[in-house]
């Protein structure tokens, strides 16, 4: 019999999504801070990436670390209940089922009391 397939939570791939965006702008907005403590100006030949978080830095920066929490919250909040779920579908996949045919045999097979 084949292994049934397993069901996953939804919320891992959200937080895996908000977290590469989160590290993505973690190091964007790392290497506009580095950049500005050298006394080097944002200008016409800088990354639009830095020119946006320049202007917009600590707005998305923040609702990144909102999304997470509440990625993070709902994956442990409904982990048991992914698992609880795929549980009963393996069970249930397991489960002989048995039909007319089968039930007849058994009737044919068995003698009265």
């Amino acid at each position: 019999m084949s292994k049934p397939k397993a069901l996953y939570n939804p919320f891992y791939a959200l937080l895996l999504l908000a977290g590469l965006a989160f590290v993505v702008t973690a190091c964007a907005y790392g290497v506009m801070a580095f950049r500005g403590t050298k006394g080097e100006a944002l200008g016409d030949k800088s990354p639009g990436l830095l020119v946006f978080l320049d202007r917009h830095g600590a707005l998305v920066m923040g609702i990144q670390i909102g999304v997470l929490a509440v990625a993070s919250a709902g994956a442990m909040l409904t982990d048991n209940f992914w698992k609880r779920r795929a549980e009963r579908q393996a069970a249930s996949d397991k489960s002989p089922s048995v039909d007319a045919t089968d039930e007849t045999k058994r009737e044919l097979l068995t003698p009265d009391p």
